[in-house]
């Protein structure tokens, strides 16, 4: 177990780069203390504040507003009381607000109450049958002080009761019976009773609802009653969303939806989580469900192929559909689950929906501004944990190296400890001078984290404004977020601005507009990844020497040194510092999104509604990647290692592509939508009946241009232009660029268009019976290209049964709502593919000078539709007054008719081809539970579990034998399909322990494990074995909220069971002798060093054995090879893999199963402390109406396999884990 200290981050040294910290820190807190400072000061202030005063025949009203204008002193009354009084003359000097209230009020039925801040003028009455009647007043509102318009307050055992008015306020005349009580409830808020007492002025706080008692489901079509609806609905509020840390709502909903899984395969700002509701329902297309903005579908600003956005290593910075949405505008999110809920979205709804809907304004509420800010510290990384060696272990390490006589791949740097210890051992400097230099070393013990890294600080600000008339009603914000590394040169931005106006334009009718608009920018290294250098970068290696900074060669390619022929002239080889590097390299991205949604809403003859929706979005969005000349990665991959500009050989010129000059990428892509839908609903209830129909259409168009710039010779302050090299030098780079032409300019149209119909039917008898039944048609313009028409159906159909509604069981006690619900829906699905006819490559020349064209697509015209049957069973309850509430949930969702490949003989043209005859099975079981153990007037305690288990198996494939064609890295990445296996199982080499040598065996490898030569498929399915699934088999989240009075302190857990992660790497490119530039784990130092060790150890000897690798010149990529060429010498066949594989032992060993480890692990996601000032604040200009302040810890503790040293189990290795960070906020209405 881990445990991380966020007061030690906090602590952590404010000097040199980190100064800058307490310019952003301080402010926020100075801010935060001055207010709450003021708060509580201002009213006792305000109220011995003395008044000069001079009113001639005023009314008492008047003169208290002349009081609070010179004061801020709040009044609380009765208007009809006080208008009732005569008026007044009066003149005071230097008087307190007690003493004119007792002028004012003198011989009148009235007095004066003090209530915290607030100074209430009440009155007593007497009924007419002389029993005394009391009058009680006061407010309310929600947990932030927000006040609650139209609450209903009735008083308990009676009928007498009121509404709330838009400033939450309300007045009630008791009736005069015993033990007199309120119950006050408010639409989404949990009701309360509370007992009157001898107050007369009252603040009513109402917490939000359970989820599962939510009054309306939103499924972006129409808006359901949450007891007519038979889905499998998960709803959230904005306050749910506890992670204030995070940027975009995507990462916010981790644990907070049984059956959503959110994995993250990054923490670098921007990057988009991995999600699957429910498992896999396509092996070929998009795994992730769809992601709906009040009421139209958000689709990416890129296009991306679905094997990238199903691909859990693959990190996607501009991928996101919500990318540009701002958490703050969000009123509320519904997860649509199964086929009853997502059936209305066709073939776009097989991987389940996410609705969220924004915020509006409300009629008949004066103007109220929120703002609110954020501040996010999250500590920089460090060895902690880290089992990687310092400076003294690891110059232990190189000395037995160099002892044994091993060669290191890439020589001895010069100025390193190796090369002082070879001297050494040439007796070219003295033991004495050794251990000196050996000393200056170890003291250095250089803190790549620290130079590579920062603090990480993110920010938000937020402001916005709401309010409305009799007929208009607005909601305007804008916001700010941004993200600072922690490594150095990352940071991300964002700037977001919506309005969103609704109207009354006639009685029935009422329309809307809503404009949005968001520009997100990032920026990031390029080829670096900071943490993977500090990580594995020797620790005697220094930053600087002598004031400077210090380059090496670190590439592997170059020529093997030796120490005896260590005297080489390495004057043309390129030198790497990875800060100048990073300097001269980066991807900047930046996203711009332009949304507008109109809509209109016509009820006539009572029971009958139109509605239109016509949205319109667009996006263009930039993704530019640069490298220098002088970088290192531009020198490895087009200088053979070389430096530029520099006077090469004849025989280095034939081999290089780019002498001079670096290389631009840029992509840019415009995004464009719109939607148009209507519709006609009629909902009545009719005696016992209850009925809701809906019949629409839609008509929806997307289209994406893509435009691609490929630029070598490329100089920043030249602009977009190729300094290509003379031709007849370097043949190599015509070579490369005909290869590459097609990225060189290129330019690509997708443009979807799809026509549907839909229709719902929500029926209920009694309120007890209900029954659900959602049906839609698509029609698009790519469904052509498919067996079985151009339109596809899709349908679902659901009963609920409210147990409770029984008249036998209505009075089972203690239950209070017991509800059953059943569910079957069908649904078709279509990846994206190239369409099944046959296509041919745009004509190019050949090497006879002649034009030709490459088959790049079959006819494949017996493609079909992919289909999937859902089953949902479900029980939603609660007892003991609603103060225990949950939901159990079973599925099973089998997918058939999935495409898949299927391996053909090569004389086909092609080994594999695309058919429809997989199918995956998906079942699993979900339950969330809420408990409210204690609630009273000033404590509540709650707590709370979400959790689901879900599994997932390819019941068949299309693949003959035991295995499939594939390649190494699609194995290592769980990108292989298998029969009877999980689509996303992680397969790894299988190790056979160490040989008698200290060297790693592996099963089948070479051709000796083989009498008959196996097929590419065989081999595979023996080389590799499956050692578990990437995501989670289970995961859910325990949550629990403790509030005193205005104090609130609540805590998240996460947790994710059942799958496996790859550890990071033991051994590095180099193999098991590591480069005087590389570090080492400490896991090295119980290496097996002598014969009979392979029996207790499974570390590896360090030795200097390598494998064979072939790299094309062009695209240092591996080259396709096999052993059975006869091109291999006949001494190679022992030593050769039969097909394309690693022969690294090294990195073998690293991907083998024992370099996997059981992944499970629980996390504290948040720790938070919120306190609420008072509502009863002086609302005039300048003043606060609410305010809170809050303070989180996040990802502080850690409970995970040991073995993992450091390593985040919930990330790819090799990526910077999450660190702990802690966050303070203000939220302030006015």
């Amino acid at each position: 177990m881990y445990y991380y200290s966020t007061a030690k981050m906090l602590n952590s040294r404010l000097c040199g780069k980190n100064r800058r910290l307490v310019a952003v820190v301080l402010p926020q807190i100075i801010l935060t203390i001055v207010i709450l400072a003021l708060s509580g000061s201002r009213a006792v202030y305000a109220q011995s504040s003395r008044i000069t005063l001079r009113v001639k025949n005023q009314t008492v009203i008047h003169v208290l507003k002349r009081i609070t204008t010179t004061t801020g002193i709040t009044f609380f009354y009765n208007r009809e009381e006080l208008e009732k009084l005569p008026r007044v003359t009066l003149h005071v000097v230097d008087e307190t607000a007690d003493n004119i209230l007792s002028l004012l009020l003198k011989d009148q039925p009235l007095h004066v109450q003090h209530i915290g801040q607030v100074m209430a003028i009440v009155t007593d009455k007497t009924s007419d049958n002389g029993a005394v009647s009391r009058q009680i007043s006061g407010v309310v509102t929600d947990k932030n002080g927000t006040p609650l318009s139209q609450a209903n307050i009735v008083q308990a055992g009676t009928t007498n009761g009121t509404v709330s008015d838009v400033d939450g306020r309300f007045r009630l005349s008791l009736q005069p019976i015993p033990a007199q009580a309120l119950q006050v409830s408010y639409l989404g808020m949990q009701s309360q009773q509370l007992p009157v007492g001898t107050q007369s002025i009252l603040h009513v706080i109402l917490q939000p609802a359970f989820t599962a008692m939510n009054e309306v489901v939103i499924n972006g079509y129409s808006s359901v009653r949450q007891k007519y609806s038979a889905a499998s609905v998960t709803s959230l509020k904005v306050d749910d969303l506890d992670r204030s840390d995070q940027l975009s709502v995507d990462n916010m909903l981790q644990g907070k939806v049984p059956g959503l899984n959110i994995n993250m395969n990054s923490t670098v700002p921007g990057a988009a989580p991995k999600i699957r509701l429910r498992g896999t329902a396509t092996l070929m297309g998009s795994r992730e469900p769809v992601w709906v903005i009040d009421g139209i579908i958000a689709n990416p600003p890129v296009k991306l192929d679905p094997m990238d956005i199903n691909s859990l290593d693959n990190v996607n910075l501009m991928s996101s559909p919500v990318i540009g949405l701002n958490p703050i505008d969000i009123e509320r999110i519904d997860v649509l689950k199964d086929a009853a809920a997502a059936a209305l979205y066709g073939v776009n709804g097989g991987n389940g929906v996410i609705v969220i809907t924004t915020k509006k304004g409300n009629y008949h509420q004066g103007p109220q501004v929120s703002f609110s800010q954020m501040l996010n510290i999250s500590a920089r990384p460090t060895y902690r944990h880290l089992n990687r060696m310092n400076a003294a272990e690891r110059m232990d390490l190189s000395k037995e190296a160099i002892d044994k006589g091993l060669n290191f791949s890439n020589g001895v740097l010069p100025q390193s400890f190796e090369q002082d210890y070879t001297d050494y051992s040439k007796g070219k400097i003295t033991e004495n001078e050794l251990q000196q230099r050996e000393k200056e070393y170890a003291a250095m013990n250089t803190d790549w984290f620290n130079i590579l890294f920062n603090n990480g600080v993110s920010q938000r600000y937020n402001v916005s404004i709401t309010g409305g008339g009799d007929k208009t009603a607005y909601y305007a914000s804008l916001g700010y977020a941004s993200q600072q590394g922690p490594a150095i040169f990352t940071h991300a931005q964002q700037f977001s601005g919506l309005l969103h106006i609704t109207q009354r334009l006639a009685p029935g009718l009422q329309t809307g507009i809503k404009l949005s608009g968001t520009r997100h920018t990032g920026v990031y290294p390029y080829q670096l990844d900071p943490y993977q250098y500090a990580y594995n970068t020797a620790r005697t290696l220094p930053y600087t020497k002598n004031g400077q900074r210090f380059y090496y060669n670190p590439s592997y390619y170059t020529p093997n040194w030796s120490l005896q022929d260590y005297e080489m002239d390495t004057a043309q080889l390129s030198q790497f510092n990875i800060v100048s590097d990073m300097e001269n390299s980066r991807t900047r991205t930046s996203v711009n999104t332009y949304n507008v949604v109109a809509n209109a809403d016509y009820t006539f003859l009572k029971f009958f509604k139109v509605h239109g929706l016509y949205g319109f979005g667009s996006s263009d969005t930039r993704n530019s990647t640069y490298a220098g000349e002088s970088t290192f990665y531009v020198a490895n991959r087009y200088r053979l290692g070389l430096a530029p500009n520099m006077p090469y050989t004849d025989g280095a010129k034939s081999n290089i592509i780019l002498p001079a000059g670096g290389e631009y990428q840029e992509t840019n892509t415009g995004q464009s939508d719109y939607t148009l839908r209507h519709s006609l609903e009629y909902s009545r209830v009719l005696g016992s009946h209850f009925i809701q129909v809906m019949a629409g259409n839609e008509l929806r168009q997307l289209k994406y241009t893509i435009n691609k710039l490929f630029l070598m010779g490329y100089y920043p302050d030249s602009g977009k232009v190729s300094h290509p090299p003379d031709a007849a030098q370097y043949p190599l780079y015509e070579a490369f660029m005909q290869q590459y032409a097609d990225t060189t300019v290129h330019h690509l149209i997708k443009q979807y268009r799809q026509l549907s119909w839909y229709g719902m039917l929500v029926y209920s008898y009694k309120d007890r019976y209900t029954i659900n039944f959602n049906l839609r048609q698509d029609g698009a313009n790519y469904f052509t290209q498919m067996n079985g028409g151009a339109t596809q159906r899709t349908w679902s159909a659901a009963f609920k049964w409210d147990v409770l509604n029984e008249p036998r069981w209505q009075k089972l006690h203690p239950a209070d709502m017991l509800t059953l619900r059943l569910s079957y829906g069908f649904n078709n699905g279509l990846p994206e593919i190239d369409p099944p006819r046959l296509t041919m490559s745009d004509p190019v020349a050949g090497i006879s000078g002649e034009e030709q064209a490459v088959i790049s697509n079959f006819a494949n015209p017996a493609l079909q539709w992919e289909k999937t049957y859902t089953y949902n069973a479900a029980a939603d309850f609660s007892f003991f007054h609603n103060r225990l509430n949950g939901t159990v949930e079973a599925y099973r969702k089998k997918a058939n008719n999935l495409l898949a490949n299927i391996n053909v003989a090569e004389e086909n043209g092609v080994n594999s081809f695309l058919l429809n005859s997989a199918s995956v099975l998906n079942h699993g079981f979900e339950f969330s539970l809420q408990y409210q153990v204690i609630q009273n007037k000033r404590w509540q305690w709650s707590v709370g579990t979400n959790f689901a288990l879900n599994y997932t198996k390819t019941l068949k494939t299309n693949f003959a034998g035991d295995g499939i064609i594939g390649n190494q890295q699609q194995y290592l990445d769980g990108n292989i399909i298998r029969s009877g296996t999980d689509p996303n199982t992680v397969y790894a080499f299988k190790y056979t322990g160490l040989d008698k040598a200290g060297s790693p065996t592996f099963r089948g490898i070479y051709d000796r494990d083989y009498t008959v030569q196996p097929t590419v498929a065989e081999y595979y399915a023996n080389v590799f074995v499956p050692v578990g699934r990437r995501i989670p088999a289970a995961d859910g989240s325990f949550f629990t909220r403790l509030s005193y009075k205005r104090w609130s302190l609540s805590a998240v857990c996460l947790i994710k069971l059942g799958y496996v992660q790859r550890l990071s790497n033991l051994y590095g490119a180099a193999g098991f002798v590591p480069n005087p530039a590389e570090n080492a784990s400490l896991d090295v130092t119980n290496r097996w060093s002598k014969p009979g060790d392979e029996s207790h150890t499974n570390i590896p000897a360090l030795n200097g054995q390598l494998g064979w690798q072939i790299y094309d010149q062009l695209t240092m990529t591996l080259i396709q090879y096999y052993h059975f060429d006869p091109s291999f010498a006949q001494t190679l066949l022992q030593q050769a893999p039969l097909y394309l594989i690693s022969t690294q032992l090294a990195e073998m060993y690293n991907n083998s199963d024992i370099r996997t480890v059981n992944a499970s692990h629980v996390r504290l996601s948040t720790l938070s402390l919120q306190y609420t000032l008072p509502q009863a604040m002086p609302n005039r200009k300048r003043s606060f109406k609410g305010m809170s302040c809050y303070v989180q810890a996040h990802d502080i503790m850690l409970a995970a396999n040991k073995k993992l040293h450091g390593q985040d189990p919930e990330l790819p290795a090799g990526t910077l884990p999450r660190r702990p960070s802690m966050t303070i906020g203000t939220a302030i209405n006015f």
